[in-house]
């Protein structure tokens, strides 16, 4: 089962990373702008599947899992609506997936990678 990332224009919220102030007068910033869902097989099941919602650096936000591909791709239509970009196939040749499609995201928006 392959990996697949899509495009998502904006997302709203606090990326796990930064839940932890690290003093309780810190104010946590709220990171609004573009990222991507990140769809990957749970090897317990033939069809069983993690969404994973990141920023476009790559901070994620969590994952929840589902019983089908199909069931986790309307979730993430229910949630994101037209935020939501085509589905797109991370090459199996691929040995880091996220990165890749950390990598393809940043490209669709004309941004270097986190690399360069």
């Amino acid at each position: 089962m392959p990996f697949e990332w899509a495009l998502l224009s904006e997302v709203e919220g606090r990326p796990l990373g930064w839940q932890h102030a690290t003093r309780p007068y810190m104010k946590v910033p709220v990171y609004v702008g573009p990222g991507l869902a990140f769809l990957f097989p749970d090897g317990d099941e033939d069809d069983a599947a993690h969404l994973e919602s990141m920023t476009i650096d790559g901070e994620g936000f969590g994952d929840t899992w589902y019983l089908t591909r199909k069931e986790a791709r309307e979730v993430a239509h229910g949630w994101w609506g037209d935020r939501l970009g085509p589905w797109n196939a991370v090459p199996e040749s691929e040995t880091d997936p996220r990165a890749y499609a950390i990598a393809a995201a940043r490209a669709d928006l004309g941004l270097r990678t986190i690399a360069e």
